[in-house]
């Protein structure tokens, strides 16, 4: 099969995207917010929101991963910081530091503060229990469930993790809904 892409390249990996798709016509922060999962959800609701999107567990495990890179407000994070405590405690001491109990909603905290390359990393300290996110840490429990399962699989073989879910074809824009920018790459 012949694929229209451009090749996404992260770090030293790389991966094919598609092209010629429809795009939408107007971007909406509202839509998209309705459309990610917040990050204070637990497992089953995590699940139910991805099971919406045609994924399987494997979505949220796998997109966790991403966490590798980027940053997160620490309003977020607060209650996280300040009211659970299945997190570790030397690093809940650093978040806090951070994300004081008052003021500094604004701050920013790294998603994974290990490291700056997008690699599998951030699920090494899921196990440690310093996933900054409560959705990130409710991948992990330790009871070897099928999420745990995943997080091992990705920490074993890095490999793995570079195949990527195909996002892209999920709920497709068709006919007048949105328009193709981009309709083939040569």
């Amino acid at each position: 099969m012949l694929c229209r892409c451009l090749i996404l390249q992260l770090g030293k990996a790389s991966y094919p995207v598609q092209v010629g798709k429809r795009d939408a016509r107007f971007a909406s922060k509202d839509v998209a917010n309705n459309n990610i999962p917040a990050s204070t959800l637990d497992l089953s609701a995590l699940l139910t929101s991805f099971q919406s999107h045609r994924l399987s567990l494997k979505g949220p495990v796998v997109l966790s991963g991403y966490h590798t890179i980027g940053l997160a407000r620490c309003t977020t994070l607060s209650s996280r910081v300040y009211n659970e405590t299945n997190i570790d405690a030397t690093f809940i001491v650093a978040l806090r530091r951070g994300c004081p109990s008052v003021g500094g909603d604004n701050n920013l905290a790294s998603l994974d503060y290990s490291t700056t390359r997008f690699d599998t990393v951030h699920y090494q300290r899921l196990l440690q229990k310093k996933g900054l996110l409560h959705s990130d840490r409710q991948l992990y429990s330790g009871n070897r469930g099928h999420a745990d399962i995943l997080v091992r699989y990705y920490i074993d073989d890095p490999g793995a993790f570079w195949a990527l879910p195909n996002l892209g074809n999920k709920s497709p824009l068709t006919s007048a809904a949105g328009k193709i920018y981009l309709s083939y790459f040569k």
